[in-house]
């Protein structure tokens, strides 16, 4: 192993120095438990052998399951999560959802009958639709297998979850788009059975409802993917609006091609706004404004509410909110009238 290894991979990944894995490596006592179970995760995750005498640990794995690794913030929640998992002395099994492939409640199984992990954290699963059954975190819940839920808290469920908060969202973009000028804004969110998209819908309405400085705001709801943006341009240009906060950066960047193929500029002509602030949005042309999500703060909390169930079966079901952070880029900018 010890030609094999590159110390300091396993230490950038444990958040320890090379002299500590070498400690560990080398079976030495003088090193805290916890420690040591980073250091040696980390060896697993970047699936390395273990010295002889230090196999067969305790089964500490946690089951990662996301929609998707296609879109960008899901990916960023699975590598955000799986590394503070790792300095805490968790293996991860990510499972996505590939169409055509396993569904969510036989990934599940899988984890969990097979498996054998100690807890599950689900980002933007099926709890956040509406319109699914949720027979499986029911009986999640019956057999006493752990679970936090992120991006779709669900009362029905006794379960902790971690949410962005939309309303805080809306809120910053209608602010910095009023002081642009803009007073028609449209929303492009997502289905109204997403509880992403219900959430940020009815914190548009609410807000621009109150607001007596802007003139109708018109809501489009699409598919959260560039595609989706990119069809519901033609109703952004139907309704005049001035101005867009889209639900996602690939709905955003769909728009601004659908608008540009319709012969707009962004943002000379019309303003978007994204939300997640995931991978490249600093390199688009335009450059994308965005509410960023707090991936790091969102994903270190729902750790921390699996370890309590883990280490305690009678934890409270905290329901935390996180508030995004607007990123001003070059896709806004004061309407031409």
């Amino acid at each position: 192993m010890a030609t094999r290894v590159r110390l300091d991979d396993v230490a950038k990944l444990a958040g320890v120095s090379t002299a500590t894995v070498s400690r560990v490596i080398n079976g030495s006592s003088q090193v805290r438990k916890e420690t040591a179970q980073a250091v040696l995760t980390a060896i697993d995750t970047l699936g390395y052998d273990r010295p002889g005498f230090l196999t067969n640990p305790a089964q500490t794995a946690i089951g990662l399951v996301v929609p998707e690794l296609i879109n960008p913030i899901f990916a960023e929640f699975a590598h955000t999560l799986q590394l503070e998992l790792a300095h805490r002395g968790h293996p991860t099994l990510i499972c996505s959802q590939a169409p055509g492939g396993s569904t969510e409640a036989e990934l599940v199984e899988t984890l969990c009958d097979n498996a054998g992990v100690a807890g599950i954290i689900f980002v933007c699963g099926r709890h956040a639709d509406l319109q699914a059954d949720l027979s499986q975190y029911q009986a999640l819940k019956k057999k006493g297998t752990p679970a936090v839920l992120i991006n779709g808290p669900r009362e029905e469920l006794d379960f902790p979850s971690v949410t962005v908060n939309y309303r805080q969202g809306v809120a910053q973009a209608l602010a910095h788009l009023k002081s642009l000028g803009h007073r028609r804004i449209a929303l492009v969110c997502g289905r109204d059975n997403a509880i992403p998209a219900q959430l940020l819908e009815n914190a548009f309405t609410e807000l621009t409802t109150a607001d007596e400085e802007l003139e109708t705001c018109p809501i489009i709801p699409t598919f959260y993917t560039f595609s989706g943006g990119e069809s519901a341009a033609a109703s952004v240009k139907l309704a005049e609006a001035t101005a867009v906060i889209a639900g996602s950066d690939l709905q955003a960047l769909g728009v601004i091609s659908g608008l540009e193929d319709l012969g707009y500029r962004v943002p000379e002509q019309i303003s978007v706004i994204g939300f997640d602030d995931s991978a490249l949005m600093n390199h688009t042309s335009p450059a994308l404004s965005t509410l960023r999500q707090p991936v790091v703060a969102m994903a270190n909390a729902a750790v921390q509410l699996l370890e309590e169930q883990i280490d305690n079966a009678q934890a409270q079901s905290n329901h935390l909110t996180f508030s995004p952070d607007l990123v001003v880029r070059q896709s806004t900018a004061q309407p031409l009238n």
